[in-house]
């Protein structure tokens, strides 16, 4: 090579001939998996379209207030801050651009252009990132029951909004900075405040579902998004090795933990990646005797990282604001569902406690004690957040007075705790079990059902509520919650 640079498209069209060469599908088992995966896409599209078409006819019939017809004009534009803030994060926590370590250590030390062989990943990455978009923008848009022209306009808008945040997390991905982080954080806050005016009856902005805004902001969406992305498609060249190298690590361990359907081990890595970035602490002294000391270890992780406090409490307006739009008893699943999801992260310490046997043996308490001090502070907290959702059940559901809207709001609590302890005790798949026979190869039973761990749960103590409503339904699914705990304690 003599010290020139080599086009990295001969390294590729060699590597494509010494993988051609040694193929061993056929075409006819290629046909076959693009056929499986064409109509299985289109079957699932149905599906989806069918969901949202009955879930649209509904809601229009349940919006006659002014609060909802507000709510609802609203929605699109919040929904585009969050789908903003949402991109950037995840594009910023993989990093835009990443490559396999192998393509590390073999491709890009060798002497190539690293902007010519970077750039087909980073059109990648683009393309995904706009169809996201684009599809949460048409969802969004059908939900709202606007017109055609207007979920257009609103999905290319929220499309090119993805686009921008990815090339604002790339830029940063090239010069280290964390100014795609705080413009996550600025966006969330902006489309939490706008749930909250709307929630607690605050006049709301001059707001509306037409042409000309969209226009104007597609424009604008448009115009940031071919600076941020222009300008780190022109500088990629400039990328460190290093963070490439962490991306594509971090990648990997992502694409090993999806292929196992564990969303607990993909948990896991999330957490050990953000951990790793920024993990400055310092030891303290604990406090108390017994399942007390070990409640207090939740605590201190509290104060470490107030974040998890300040999320919890922020998702309170999300039961207040599906009352508003007049999701009816939907509300109650949704209010559960974001109970559970946000109890995920209080309960980081019950986590360690389980999955590190090493460490639990060396405590003088028996796995059952271990949890029940694990969880302490997580349904603490989670009850009394279900307490204070109680006056939007009130709004959604007929419960007939004050008192049996409190109690729903604590059954909300309840089934949040009961799936956050459920997805967080579950033992991990067992390899060691006799397997299924599948296409994918041998699979373990109890695979597919750690994929709705969790969720299941929330389901199953909400379906009374869903169904029946009431007192009465709001005292079984009670029930149903302390039979879950009950068994996941043991």
């Amino acid at each position: 090579m003599n010290g020139s640079v080599v086009d990295p498209r001969v390294l590729r069209r060699q590597i494509r001939r010494w993988r051609s060469d040694r193929a061993s599908l056929r075409f006819a088992d290629v046909a076959a998996d693009a056929y499986i995966a064409v109509f299985a896409a289109t079957m699932f599209t149905a599906i989806a379209a069918s969901v949202l078409r009955e879930v649209r006819t509904q809601s229009m019939h349940g919006c006659v207030s002014l609060e909802c017809m507000n709510a609802r004009q609203a929605v699109p534009w919040l929904s585009l801050l969050a789908i903003a803030a949402t991109v950037m994060a995840v594009a910023r926590l993989v990093g835009p651009v990443f490559v396999a370590p192998a393509e590390v250590a073999w491709i890009l030390a060798a002497p190539v252009d690293r902007g010519n062989a970077l750039r087909p990943r980073l059109l990648g990455t683009l393309f995904v990132s706009l169809l996201v978009g684009a599809l949460t923008g048409i969802v969004i848009g059908t939900l709202v029951s606007a017109t055609s022209a207007v979920i257009v306009l609103w999905a290319g808008t929220a499309g090119f909004s993805a686009l921008a945040s990815t090339g604002l997390a790339g830029l940063d991905q090239i010069g280290g900075k964390r100014a795609s982080l705080r413009s996550a954080w600025c966006l969330s806050v902006l489309a939490w405040s706008g749930a909250l005016v709307l929630t607690v009856g605050l006049p709301p902005p001059a707001v509306s579902i037409r042409l000309v805004p969209f226009l104007c902001l597609l424009a604008i969406v448009v115009l940031v998004a071919g600076l941020f992305t222009g300008r780190f498609w022109r500088h990629l060249d400039e990328l460190p090795r290093t963070r490439l190298a962490a991306s594509g690590a971090f990648a990997s361990s992502l694409s090993g933990a999806l292929m196992g359907l564990n969303f607990a081990l993909l948990y896991d890595v999330v957490l050990d990646k953000t951990w790793r970035d920024a993990a400055r602490v310092r030891p303290r002294r604990g406090f108390g005797r017994g399942l007390c000391a070990v409640a207090h270890r939740d605590l201190i992780r509290l104060v470490r990282t107030p974040s998890r406090l300040g999320v919890l409490t922020a998702t309170l307006v999300v039961p207040y604001f599906a009352a508003i739009l007049g999701l009816g008893s939907a509300t109650a699943f949704i209010a559960a569902l974001a109970c559970f999801l946000v109890g995920i992260r209080l309960c980081s310490g019950l986590r360690v406690l389980t999955r590190t046997p090493g460490l639990a043996r060396c405590m003088p308490f028996s796995p059952a004690q271990l949890r029940m001090g694990g969880s302490i502070v997580p349904a603490v907290l989670l009850i009394a957040w279900g307490t204070m959702v109680g006056p939007a059940m009130y709004q959604a559901l007929p419960a007939g007075s004050w008192s049996g809207s409190w109690v729903l709001g604590v059954c909300m609590g309840a089934a949040g705790l009961a799936g956050a302890l459920r997805w967080t005790t579950a033992e991990p798949p067992d390899f060691g079990r006799p397997m299924l026979s599948t296409s994918m190869g041998a699979v373990p039973p109890s695979l597919y059902g750690a994929l709705f761990r969790g969720f299941d749960a929330v389901l199953l103590v909400t379906a009374p509520i869903l169904m029946f409503h009431g007192l009465p339904a709001a005292l079984v699914s009670l029930l149903l919650s302390a039979c879950i705990i009950t068994v996941t304690m043991r």
